[in-house]
């Protein structure tokens, strides 16, 4: 009776590592996703307004609190509420990608595309931080892509072989 309990504890266990690797696979496209449209929506702000960098973050936060918009929480707090007033955007997505880093599905290469805009926004003028952000789009794009045929290739894979380890586990200790 206890071996029947330990082999579905370790098959529960299994499935359960299988499972958690697939959704990260599952979740990167979507998050890529969503930070498009975040992205897009900061450069209609900054093509059509002159808010400040904090209060269009504040408002992205607001507009889209799941996932991804906890990176731009993060930075606005981190921007507007900070003992330090002389506190960076590149210093604050710094200690955000710290935070954050584990909690969302991106990967290193993700976190560099979004590094890139954000160490170089609001440093130069109106129409080349517009580019700035459609290069970032245009790389956002290809990441997403990139990330769906990822997907693809690996979510069932990973959800079978947890499956299987599990059932290879018993079998080797039965």
């Amino acid at each position: 009776m206890i071996q029947i309990v330990g082999a579905g504890c370790l098959l529960f266990s299994t499935v359960g590592i299988g499972t958690k690797i697939a959704w990260t696979y599952r979740k990167r496209p979507h998050q890529l996703q969503q930070l498009e449209v975040q992205i897009r929506s900061l450069s209609s702000v900054i093509d059509y307004t002159a808010t400040p960098i904090p209060e269009i973050f504040e408002d992205l936060a607001s507009r889209y609190p799941k996932e991804t918009g906890k990176i731009f929480s993060e930075i606005s707090g981190l921007l507007n509420e900070s003992q330090d007033p002389t506190i960076s955007l590149e210093e604050a997505f710094k200690t955000c990608l710290e935070d954050l880093e584990h909690e969302l599905s991106l990967t290193s290469a993700d976190w560099e595309i979004l590094e890139s805009l954000f160490f170089n926004l609001g440093k130069s003028h109106r129409d080349d931080q517009i580019k700035l952000i459609e290069l970032t789009l245009y790389q956002l794009k290809n990441a997403k892509n990139e990330a769906e045929e990822d997907r693809k290739k690996n979510e069932k894979m990973w959800r079978y072989l947890g499956v299987l380890a599990g059932l290879l586990l018993i079998v080797l200790f039965w």
